[in-house]
């Protein structure tokens, strides 16, 4: 099918903006055609862009979707498919009780969100029938319940999975796409609009050969290009607290914020930019500046401040939520102490590895990276990390007691997959917190059309997923929330409705309430 032409292109002006690390001039001239005219163009082809342009497709919109890697998946190319579902049969099955109302009640207590907030009541209502069945059918995955007790998904047990690996369930969803659909290897680097300022198309270059450039025209323009994590000015600009902090990366190399910077040239506002997910889970990676090694040990341990001595509960690791409890106790500096029984080789992984790629590290080469010590004797680590031997000695020894079942814990309740600290060498890992997640973002009106300063939208162009906060830039207060997939999978599908809809100059059918987003599927 040739692509719609939805614009005049005759009254074109080239009013680019390039992206700030590009070092390019961007601008194209005025009378150079573009390569083809869609309804829809989608910049960026992760989980977000592919639903707003699985979306915007099947509601009979001609769409492009432009992708700077050479593949699909954004994010879900390193990590796995965890979503947050709120009634499933799947639940239902392992006799777990949930509801949309059930997890509106307990939202505030576990996001520090708004439960009356417009996206945050779309997200309970849909989150089953527009995220979890429409999963079900255009990926051709299967959807599991983990029964994982996550803090960070509420106290109802609701945490979800795809039975295969991120990159499968992208994979799916390109495959009902059509790969012709999307034009990999090419960066957008500005916007092209019209002598109103509505923006009718993006300009580009491609990724792999930077001297071939174009632009493309659109009706609608979607941008779906993941966080910011990454821009570590930008995110000490939204967490001042965080200034002096060192941070290392638990996100994938594309979470640079070029998105954000070209709306930003447009004028577009941030909604909640602080709601930056921060992890405690790891230590510097050797290898690579800055990247983050995973220890498998987090919860077999004691954490303890420079003094050596104990502050929290460790086996709370995987909430969002326990980077900031420990900068907030203790500070910026923690070491995770065990004994030698627990540090092999196998303790210590790269998560962003693809598969068939090798991602663990020896102990040697840990310890050569100065951020793992070890020692004979309790006394000595704490000489090597600067602590009280005292004080230190103590928190190992109350810690052992507990295990034993000789004393009760300050911290803990639970034992599982603990044991005493008593085997020499004994190791103490420098924790470091690590960006992870962006709950903030560019703001976007609850058809995800991207807003002004005045929350007015800007015309023609539109955003979804991580690039708002996963869905609008305030679904939560500051906490973020595991299984955030979820949402970022219903944002694309509302700015996919919406920018089909306008495109093909129909109204979005009314949204019935509970609802409130006018482009809600049905």
């Amino acid at each position: 099918m040739s692509p719609r032409i939805p614009v005049p292109l005759l009254l074109l002006t080239a009013c680019c903006t390039p992206f700030a690390d590009t070092g390019q001039d961007t601008a194209l001239p005025d009378d150079t055609p573009p390569d083809g005219s869609w309804d829809v163009l989608v910049v960026g082809a992760g989980p977000g862009g592919l639903a707003a342009a699985l979306e915007a497709r099947d509601r009979g919109a001609t769409v492009r979707v432009i992708e700077r890697e050479a593949h699909s998946g954004g994010a879900l190319w390193y990590a796995g498919s965890i979503l947050l579902f709120s009634g499933t049969e799947e639940q239902a099955a392992a006799g777990v009780e949930d509801s949309p109302e059930i997890l509106l009640s307990e939202w505030e207590g576990f996001t520090g969100g708004d439960p009356g907030d417009p996206w945050v009541q779309a997200f309970a209502t849909r989150n089953v029938p527009d995220v979890h069945d429409w999963i079900l059918e255009k990926s051709g995955e299967t959807i599991v319940f983990s029964g994982l007790e996550d803090a960070s998904s509420g106290p109802t047990s609701r945490i979800h999975e795809t039975q295969g690996r991120g990159m499968d369930l992208t994979d799916g969803l390109e495959a009902s796409l059509g790969q012709e659909a999307i034009l990999f290897s090419t960066t957008v680097d500005g916007f092209v609009s019209d002598p109103d300022g509505a923006v009718i198309g993006v300009t580009w270059h491609r990724t792999d050969d930077a001297g071939v450039r174009g632009w493309s025209a659109a009706g609608r323009t979607i941008l779906a290009t993941g966080g910011f994590q990454r821009d570590l000015d930008r995110v000490r600009a939204f967490r001042p607290d965080l200034e002096g902090v060192d941070l290392l990366y638990a996100c994938t190399p594309g979470t640079d914020g070029n998105g954000h910077a070209l709306l930003e040239s447009l004028g577009a506002r941030w909604a909640n930019g602080r709601a930056i997910g921060l992890y405690l889970h790891g230590t510097p990676d050797p290898r690579s500046c800055g990247e983050e090694v995973f220890l498998r040990y987090l919860t077999a341990g004691i954490w303890v401040d420079p003094d050596g001595r104990r502050f929290m509960d460790e086996s709370t690791v995987n909430g969002l939520s326990t980077a900031d409890r420990a900068l907030e106790a203790v500070g910026p500096v923690v070491w995770l102490v065990v004994d030698g029984s627990l540090v092999q080789a196998s303790a210590f992984m790269d998560l962003m590895v693809l598969e068939g790629e090798t991602g663990t590290y020896t102990v040697e080469e840990m310890l050569a990276g100065g951020y793992v010590v070890s020692s004979e004797t309790v006394a000595g680590l704490a000489g090597a990390i600067g602590a009280d031997p005292a004080i230190l000695q103590a928190s190992v020894d109350g810690f052992n007691a507990w295990v034993r079942d000789e004393a009760e814990d300050e911290w803990r309740e639970d034992r599982v997959g603990v044991r005493p600290i008593e085997s020499p060498p004994f190791y103490a890992t420098r924790l470091m917190p690590s960006t992870t997640k962006a709950f903030g973002g560019i703001a976007v009106d609850t058809g995800g059309r991207v807003t002004d300063a005045g929350g007015a939208p800007l015309p023609g162009v539109l955003a979804a997923g991580e690039l708002t906060g996963m869905a609008g830039g305030s679904l939560v207060g500051h906490t973020g929330f595991s299984g955030s997939l979820s949402a970022v999978l219903l944002s694309g599908r509302i700015a996919g409705a919406t920018a089909a809809e306008e495109a093909l100059g129909r109204r979005c059918r009314p949204a019935d309430p509970p609802d409130h987003h006018p482009c809600v599927m049905r």
